[in-house]
């Protein structure tokens, strides 16, 4: 298993744990930070390409890491699948926008922005991983 899934994994899980016990403000960092890490397994084996790679692109086209991922990642989807690049699009943002609220505004993270979080990570994953 490589580092990046075994991380993807255990963030999933922490999510989890996280959100049963209450703590809804910090589900959305890991269940975020689950699919990402899930974005980096497969950019660097199912893609064959490297950390240093993602810099590379980053520095050129001008745009952060998650970006410059999320955009890679849905068109190595898109190659094979629109209707799930679509769907994968829809599930990323929506965690991507909760995560940023959660960890960089004063906005409210409840029970059911915390579940979202969960089922839009979870649904993100199984896309992602029909293309290992």
């Amino acid at each position: 298993m490589s580092v990046f899934k075994n991380r993807s994994e255990i963030n999933f899980a922490s999510a989890k744990l996280l959100h049963d016990n209450d703590n809804y403000p910090s589900v959305a960092h890991c269940a975020y930070y689950s699919c990402y890490q899930y974005m980096m397994h497969l950019w660097t084996t199912k893609m064959g390409k490297t950390v240093e790679d993602l810099k590379s692109l980053c520095a050129y086209k001008g745009i952060g890491s998650h970006t410059a991922l999320i955009n890679e990642i849905k068109i190595f989807i898109e190659s094979q699948n629109n209707d799930d690049k679509r769907l994968f699009n829809t599930l990323i943002t929506q965690l991507k926008t909760l995560r940023l609220n959660s960890d960089y505004t004063e906005e409210t993270i409840d029970f059911n922005n915390s579940k979202d979080c969960i089922t839009n990570s979870e649904n993100s994953i199984k896309i992602l991983k029909k293309y290992q």
